[in-house]
């Protein structure tokens, strides 16, 4: 049961892949209902709680009606930033009783935005925007750190003796010290940014890599074979498979940190060696959006997946990032008790991978990044990343103003991610 390959195409938002019998159920039933119909149901399902910053597409829709029949579903809170993805959506929290969901979370457990402040410094110039994105391609691994390079050790890796399962352990001691500190591809990325009072500011996106993909694959196979089965298999709360899952993607969270840890502190070293800044840790900030905890909402213990989703309990600090090309934000928290304590974990994709590839172009990429100095010679592998296959963030908070409070509006300087081509 514990052969599994790594998908490096697999660690971040991917389009949904559906099994032949159900792409056929589905073009069914989209043929006898509308999407307002669909929409309608979803809203008169008193389990289900929606921020909305546009009308449900088909396919969202689509996919949040299946997630209904969820055995054991008790609560569902859809974010203004969700777009479909393999089995269940990203922008999606689902609350359970009794059953564990490993797929509904994926493979990129722990995935989250982490950022520092870098004060007592100028804005860069283009030049030494330029400087800092060479320093990021140096010092910032994507897919495996180099052995030539000594690691920044800002934050010490799990011990992989934590880990349930002896097969995961072996993984952690190779593969997952191989990759501790490496980006990944896609969605993730590294970002030099400005706020309104002219601090600067590094934020990390990036997640669990090799170690949640393993951990999730295991899993999900587990509960194939020994569990609650349904559009997604389950594991029974109580169940020795769910006590380890539980363990083990905790430790991926925790790793997932420690990995934006590493590349915050190369990154900081990149900046300060270009235009100086001083730099304090303890105002690090750290922020999951993929994982599954134990919480209480409304005086029931639910077991709370986020899939895409920022948690936004009470006072609590967020961070939610736009497109390469525009805008992020901090937040806090407000608790709003029907969103099950959470937030958008981003603008969300108004585009697949596959369609964007297809409808933006080069020339596309390079003028919606405007004044971002990014890598021009990765335009054409940056489509499907492209600013304008995202909501506008604006939108999507002002469809949240009830989840959380906009503290800080950063923007964009340089922008460091590695592409699929």
């Amino acid at each position: 049961m514990s052969s599994w390959k790594w998908n490096p195409d697999q660690d971040h938002d991917a389009d949904p892949v559906l099994p032949r019998r159900e792409r056929r159920a589905l073009k069914t039933q989209r043929s006898s209902q509308s999407r307002n119909e669909m929409q309608h149901a979803l809203e008169a399902d008193a389990r289900v709680a929606m921020w909305l910053a546009s009308p449900l597409d088909v396919h969202t829709a689509q996919a949040l009606i299946r997630l209904q029949s969820l055995p054991d579903l008790q609560r569902m809170a859809i974010m203004p930033d969700v777009h479909p993805a393999a089995d269940v959506c990203v922008g999606c929290v689902l609350g359970t009783a009794e059953i564990v969901y490993p797929a509904a979370i994926g493979g990129d457990i722990g995935c989250g935005m982490s950022a520092i402040a870098i004060a007592d410094t100028d804005e860069p110039s283009l030049a030494d925007r330029e400087a800092i994105l060479k320093e990021f391609n140096r010092s910032i691994d994507v897919a495996r750190r180099s052995h030539k390079r000594d690691a920044v050790q800002a934050a010490d890796m799990p011990d992989p003796q934590d880990l349930v399962q002896p097969h995961l352990r072996k993984l952690a001691t190779g593969d997952g010290v191989g990759q501790l500190g490496t980006l990944g591809r896609g969605n993730h990325f590294v970002e030099l940014q400005r706020d309104e009072s002219g601090t600067l500011w590094l934020m990390v996106h990036s997640g669990s890599r090799f170690m949640g993909q393993a951990v999730a694959g295991y899993y999900d196979r587990v509960a194939k074979a020994e569990g609650v089965r349904s559009m997604i298999a389950g594991l029974r709360r109580d169940s020795e498979a769910a006590v380890g899952y539980l363990a083990d993607q905790t430790w991926c969270v925790r790793y997932a940190t420690a990995n934006r840890m590493q590349m915050l502190a190369a990154g900081a070293e990149a900046v300060q060696k270009v235009i100086g800044g001083r730099i304090s840790w303890k105002g690090t900030l750290d922020v999951p959006h993929n994982f599954i905890a134990i919480e209480g909402h409304n005086g029931s213990d639910l077991v709370i997946h986020r899939k895409g989703a920022a948690p936004a309990h009470a006072g609590s600090v967020g961070l939610i990032p736009g497109s390469a090309g525009t805008m992020s934000v901090h937040v806090v928290g407000k608790g709003e008790s029907a969103s099950l304590a959470s937030s958008s974990h981003g603008a969300g994709r108004t585009r697949s991978r596959s369609d964007a590839r297809h409808h933006v172009s080069e020339t596309d990429v390079r003028q919606q990044m405007k004044d971002v100095t990014f890598d021009e010679a990765r335009s054409r592998a940056m489509r499907d990343e492209a600013p304008s296959v995202y909501r506008d963030l604006r939108i999507v908070m002002e469809a949240q103003r009830d989840l959380v409070t906009i503290t800080r509006i950063l923007k964009p300087l340089v922008s460091f991610k590695a592409t699929g081509e």
